[in-house]
């Protein structure tokens, strides 16, 4: 599903297959996303404001170059997620389960994550653990 270059505003999405959907350089604000799945989705340079995952399938997403402002991630699977290009400061996916996560050193500060979090992203930039 292509929804490339267009603005969303005001929605709330439950229960839907959004498999592949791309967001490409559009404009999101005050959308909620509920039990989703949005494998492989493509919000890279996209504007998103106000915007909440819940319980959803973020597995092999791309959020390159995103600008966001309050953008939530609850109780998601963000295995190999792409954060590339995107300043992390005050992201919190603390309750967000992943083995591999994709994201800049130089973006990572102020990012919000769980011990095990923490640890699987600093194996991930190569940092050894004794």
């Amino acid at each position: 599903m292509n929804m490339v270059d267009r603005s969303f505003n005001y929605l709330k999405i439950e229960d839907s297959n959004l498999l592949g959907i791309s967001f490409l350089d559009s404009y999101l604000k005050e959308i909620e996303f509920i039990n989703c799945n949005l494998t492989l989705a493509n919000f890279s340079g996209t504007n998103l404001t106000n915007i909440k995952f819940v319980n959803c399938n973020l597995k092999d997403t791309s959020f390159i170059e995103t600008t966001w402002k309050k953008l939530e991630f609850i109780n998601c699977n963000i295995d190999n997620i792409e954060l590339n290009r995107t300043k992390l400061k005050d992201l919190d996916i603390s309750t967000c389960s992943f083995s591999k996560i994709n994201l800049d050193i130089d973006k990572i500060r102020g990012i919000k994550t769980s011990y095990e979090g923490a640890t699987t992203i600093a194996l991930g930039l190569g940092i050894i653990i004794k």
